[in-house]
């Protein structure tokens, strides 16, 4: 991290993250961020969308907001875990809410958080994963 409170450059250099949030401004926003912390980013807008990603590409990391959709994070990530290992299962994954995290996420942060926490936290958990 750099002394103005940002994360460097290549602070997620290499960390493929898929970013799933239903509000595209925050979708855009936290796709720039994470991209200027060097992750290489692919965004979408639902969780049916993660899940067909999910199907060609094996990412990172799962960041899931998804508060105005009727298939929420929560729909998701029991979904995902479903999965078998080898089809992205045991992906690390993080939820950003409004309120308690739910089972199956490795980290949650609640709304209004400070973006580059977002960076901090992938780090702390595929550091750990």
């Amino acid at each position: 991290m750099t002394g103005d409170g940002f994360f460097s450059v290549d602070s997620l250099r290499g960390m493929w993250v898929l970013l799933i949030d239903d509000e595209r401004s925050s979708r855009e926003l936290l796709s720039d961020i994470l991209e200027h912390c060097g992750a290489l980013v692919t965004a979408v807008g639902s969780a049916e969308s993660a899940l067909g990603v999910m199907r060609h590409v094996k990412p990172d990391i799962l960041v899931a907001s998804l508060s105005h959709s009727p298939r929420d994070a929560r729909w998701l990530i029991k979904e995902v875990r479903a999965l078998k290992p080898e089809e992205g299962g045991v992906i690390p994954a993080i939820i950003i809410t409004g309120t308690e995290p739910g089972s199956g996420f490795e980290g949650h942060l609640i709304h209004p958080f400070d973006p580059w926490e977002l960076c901090r936290l992938i780090t702390n958990i595929t550091n750990t994963a």
